[in-house]
């Protein structure tokens, strides 16, 4: 039997997810709603499989580094409400649907994002119309479309 291989630094990035998603959770709960509980919900998941990983894998194994998709992907999570409170919430979740939409698309070529931006800008239309026009429920509107 080999040494065990216990990768430091990533059970040092899933504790730290793990326990400030934990706190967060546990200081904020459902009192800011329930995007951000899921967000920490998910940081907290992710923390344990982080340092479950660290620590289970058998010696000489590598954890694959993370993806620059996988980054964008996680970083438009947390961009997404910031663009709500400035833009708006149909604009915020037509890019965020764009976003996610380029980063799991296997092809990039101009007939691919011509068909993403009409998806996204008719799913947009489509919640609007429902939302806003049908049950007249009011959504952000952001503080730039205030102006």
């Amino acid at each position: 039997m080999g040494k065990k291989n216990f990768l430091e630094k990533n059970f040092i990035a899933g504790f730290i997810f793990f326990f400030f998603g934990g706190a967060m959770l546990l200081t904020t709960g459902m009192s800011r709603g329930a995007y951000p509980a899921l967000i920490f919900i998910l940081l907290v998941l992710f923390g344990a499989i982080t340092m479950g990983s660290s620590i289970f894998k058998p010696a000489g194994s590598r954890i694959e580094a993370t993806s620059k998709r996988e980054v964008l992907f996680i970083a438009s999570l947390f961009i997404s409400p910031v663009l709500t409170g400035l833009v708006g919430f149909y604009v915020a979740g037509f890019l965020e649907i764009v976003t996610i939409m380029l980063i799991i698309s296997p092809k990039r070529d101009k007939r691919t994002v011509l068909n993403i931006l009409l998806f996204c800008a008719a799913a947009v239309v489509i919640t609007y119309l429902i939302f806003t026009v049908g049950l007249r429920i009011r959504c952000p509107r952001g503080a730039l479309l205030l102006i």
